[in-house]
């Protein structure tokens, strides 16, 4: 009895540390500081990418210049670069930039990859932002 009990505890502790390496995986990863590397959580280094052809994530594009509104419905929004975590695009590392705060906000948009997310602690959910030369100079309304 006390072997099958072990056994259950022991699948249940390997399920729950599956359940919370999700944010490396499908999930959103938790937003890391800049001077944060993966290996300060991982035991070793995972894969990185600085770009990828076409990103799995929702993708809003913009010119440089544009104004961004971003609706983030009570929670802490954040302004993130982008470490792709898979060669595909399916997952990412967002990377904090700027704290965008928990009320509607808005910025003008530069040059470059970046994720706009909801930084929930230990998770994120949000959008890549993609600003380049070239695209529509619309205004872009994202909705957390």
């Amino acid at each position: 009895m006390a072997r099958t009990h072990k056994i259950v505890l022991g699948s249940v502790f390997c399920l729950a540390t599956a359940l919370a390496l999700t944010g490396c995986g499908s999930g959103g990863h938790q937003v890391i500081s800049s001077n944060e590397a993966c290996s300060s959580c991982h035991s070793s280094e995972k894969p990185q990418f600085d770009t990828v052809a076409s990103p799995k994530a929702e993708v809003v594009t913009c010119a440089p210049g544009s104004t961004v509104s971003v609706y983030p419905n009570g929670q802490d929004a954040v302004l993130c670069q982008v470490i792709f975590t898979a060669e595909d695009g399916s997952t990412f590392v967002p990377v904090m930039s700027s704290s965008l705060g928990s009320s509607e906000t808005t910025f003008e948009a530069k040059e470059g990859l970046w994720a706009v997310v909801a930084d929930e602690g230990d998770s994120s959910h949000g959008v890549l932002l993609m600003v380049e030369a070239g695209a529509p100079s619309d205004d872009v309304n994202i909705e957390l």
